[in-house]
């Protein structure tokens, strides 16, 4: 447990997003919007080049609560998160606060952005709640957009990423129930920043630190709408047999409330399916299970037979090669024409004698 005597920062905005669904687009234009990054970031790279502006050490300790719990980040269920030992989330919670003073030095607003978060916000709250002001903002994104991602990224089923963008959504709405809140459209803050921005300050009744006009130019600069990859449709959702259902009932639910973060009825509807998922999880958990079980020994056989085909077409190729060598050595080991032979028979067999005729038989001879 780590214990620090600073201050908080004066507000907080927890950026409540899932992997891929451009949480980190938006941490970065709250960060031109005057809100102080954390010191230690963790740095761009092949996925994320533009960076993923969160702190490296408030990961790190979310990881280290998640296994506690006996979970990763890619889990979907619940783990041992509900019966955690009142010890160990009293210590975690005075660890993210420690945490927060020391990554956000001084007293300047301040966004704070890890999709763990979503997990485990009822510790977060505890941590920070009580110590100032404190809002969230959810990014939605086309949930088969994300699970595309995560298949590339990460190599998980087209199933296990489609149960996490879906728990990682309700309890990022359950946990953040009660707080100023904004539900913002990935696709809206790409095609339209300062009318999508302008919505989150008003649903937050807030005033940006740094006014919207001015960090307009810096923010149309980040967000390259070239940068949004898998691009897929509200009816593909719909349509599809994996995210027909719960992923594109929460989904629905979760574009209304990117208009009206205060309608009951689709908050109604988020709140009926998580109670769903948790009622399903063991039976879920064990189908899917099974299901990776089966995907992961397939992947290793083709694995190996990749492996050996590529083998057998090198060796392939050396016997060709071996073949094409062969056959330019072979006129020169042919046979120099002897000086009996004309110069035209040079490399032709030599013309065979004529057979003597057979001797006569005893009595032919006698007639004869």
């Amino acid at each position: 447990m780590s214990v620090s005597s600073g201050r908080l920062p004066s507000s907080i905005a927890l950026v409540l997003g899932m992997h891929r669904s451009g949480s980190s687009a938006v941490t970065r234009v709250l960060s031109y919007l005057g809100y102080a990054l954390p010191k230690t970031l963790i740095p761009g790279n092949l996925s994320n080049r533009r960076g993923h502006w969160e702190s490296r050490p408030i990961a790190r300790l979310n990881d280290d609560y998640l296994s506690a719990a006996d979970l990763v980040w890619s889990d979907w269920v619940s783990g041992l998160l509900p019966r955690m030992r009142s010890a160990v989330m009293r210590d975690y919670e005075a660890d993210i606060r420690a945490h927060v003073i020391d990554e956000f030095p001084g007293r300047q607003p301040a966004v704070l952005k890890d999709p763990r978060i979503c997990r485990l916000m009822p510790r977060y709250r505890g941590a920070l709640e009580r110590s100032g002001p404190l809002h969230a903002v959810i990014p939605v994104r086309n949930p088969l957009e994300v699970i595309s991602s995560l298949m590339q990224r990460n190599a998980m089923s087209e199933a296990n990423a489609g149960l996490i963008w879906l728990r990682y959504h309700l309890d990022a709405v359950e946990g953040s129930e009660g707080l100023p809140r904004a539900f913002l459209a990935y696709e809206k803050l790409l095609d339209a920043p300062e009318e999508t921005l302008a919505k989150v300050e008003a649903t937050l009744d807030i005033a940006y630190p740094v006014p919207l006009h001015q960090a307009l130019d810096d923010i149309r600069r980040h967000l390259d709408p070239a940068l949004r990859s898998h691009r897929r449709s509200v009816e593909e959702v719909i349509e599809h047999n994996l995210t027909r259902g719960w992923i594109s009932d929460t989904y629905s639910a979760l574009r209304l409330l990117t208009e009206d973060p205060a309608s009951k009825r689709p908050l109604e509807t988020l709140a009926r399916i998580r109670r769903e998922v948790v009622a399903a999880e063991p039976m879920l958990s064990h189908i899917i299970g099974g299901y990776d079980r089966r995907c992961t020994s397939l992947e290793r056989r083709v694995a190996a037979l990749t492996a050996a085909t590529e083998l057998r077409a090198e060796q392939v190729r050396l016997l060709r090669s071996n073949l094409r060598e062969g056959a330019v050595a072979a006129p020169s080991q042919t046979a120099t024409p002897s000086p009996t032979q004309s110069p035209g028979a040079a490399g032709q067999a030599p013309e065979r004698a004529p057979e003597p005729a057979p001797e006569p038989a005893p009595e032919q001879a006698k007639q004869a």
